[in-house]
């Protein structure tokens, strides 16, 4: 039996942010050393994930307020900074696709919706024809060439919120988010995002998780001003089936009927946000890399801890952590290990 070694983790970005202690005051404080030890634990998840394997990471923490939170942002800010594909084989691959593909091209600040027409060769190179939704037109302004250099700014749509021909006319999806910017600052990760694939789900009770995600104000300090935002400028999350567009994060409830949509493109990392949610709602994420966070004095703490330790009891790896303990919160326990799936 092995461990798993995990690179040291990136922190400068999630220093930046700021937050009000008193939200009546126009006081900005540097957010406290826990919120960095649960992004690094997201961040360990995903890069930690391989195929055939489960991987399972368990916390027993003395209070959940933030914890699933900055979790799936230590999730989703692994997968921006992931390396993009190469351009000629992402090139290949476009062109491989059936005639009417959607598809989401990314045009300065901006995504718009587009179908791919056809192939199309001209002065020696081979260009992508795509139409805009909405401007369908035989040569007219809603047809745009795509030449191979360019291929980047155009994704493949495989998140079920918009993985069909139900767009809307002419949407376009904005991405001029100051906060999200001078969060990321890498353009190349910023273009990850135009690749509408749901990387995290979060489980739990959805009161909770609005607040912290949509309504709660953070800020990130830069030369000449305070940025506001919130963490869903950064996590793209999906609240409601009526929510469209980029979702790199989508919320459930913590009901026996929640399940991830079909036909996905790979298994999102799930963080399930109380033992209840963990009880209710594990079977139905079998497949799926698990990041349990179990408050102490939930009454159903140890009928969790108990169903945990009965997948430990075979593992593959355990992860070894100890680039977490520095920063590991008063009161706080993790183990990880993998089990075969």
């Amino acid at each position: 039996m092995g461990d798993i070694f995990i690179t040291q983790f990136k922190n400068e970005n999630i220093s930046q942010l700021l937050y009000k202690v008193y939200p009546e005051k126009e006081t900005w404080t540097p957010l406290p050393a826990w919120t960095i030890f649960y992004e690094n634990v997201g961040q360990l998840a995903f890069q930690s994930l391989e195929e055939n394997r489960k991987l399972i990471i368990a916390l027993s923490v003395p209070t959940r307020s933030f914890a699933a939170a900055f979790t799936s942002l230590g999730v989703v800010r692994s997968y921006l900074e992931c390396t993009e594909s190469n351009e000629s084989d992402h090139f290949e691959q476009l062109c491989k696709l059936p005639h009417n593909t959607p598809l989401v091209l990314r045009t300065k600040d901006k995504v718009k919706h587009v179908f791919l027409e056809e192939i199309v060769h001209s002065y020696g190179e081979i260009f992508l024809k795509v139409c805009v939704v909405g401007e369908r037109k035989s040569h007219g302004p809603g047809s745009i060439l795509i030449p191979k250099h360019y291929s980047q700014t155009l994704q493949r749509v495989f998140d079920d919120t918009t993985s069909n021909t139900k767009f809307m006319a002419g949407r376009e999806i904005s991405m001029d988010s100051e906060f999200l910017q001078n969060y990321i600052n890498n353009a190349a990760a910023l273009n990850q995002l135009i690749s509408s694939q749901l990387e995290c789900a979060i489980v739990g009770t959805i009161s909770n998780l609005n607040k912290e995600i949509f309504e709660y104000n953070l800020a990130i300090k830069t030369k000449e001003r305070l940025i506001s935002g919130t963490l869903n400028d950064i996590l793209f999350a999906k609240r409601g089936q009526g929510s469209t567009g980029v979702n790199l994060t989508r919320i459930f409830p913590s009901n026996t009927s929640t399940k991830l949509p079909p036909n996905l493109k790979k298994n999102p990392v799930v963080i399930f946000d109380g033992s209840n949610s963990f009880l209710n709602c594990s079977s139905n994420f079998k497949t799926n890399c698990w990041i349990v966070i179990l408050d102490k004095t939930e009454p159903n703490f140890d009928i969790a801890v108990e169903l945990i330790n009965k997948d430990a009891e075979s593992p593959i790896n355990r992860l070894n952590l100890d680039n977490l303990k520095p920063l590991l919160p008063w009161g706080v326990e993790v183990s990880g290990f993998e089990v075969q799936l």
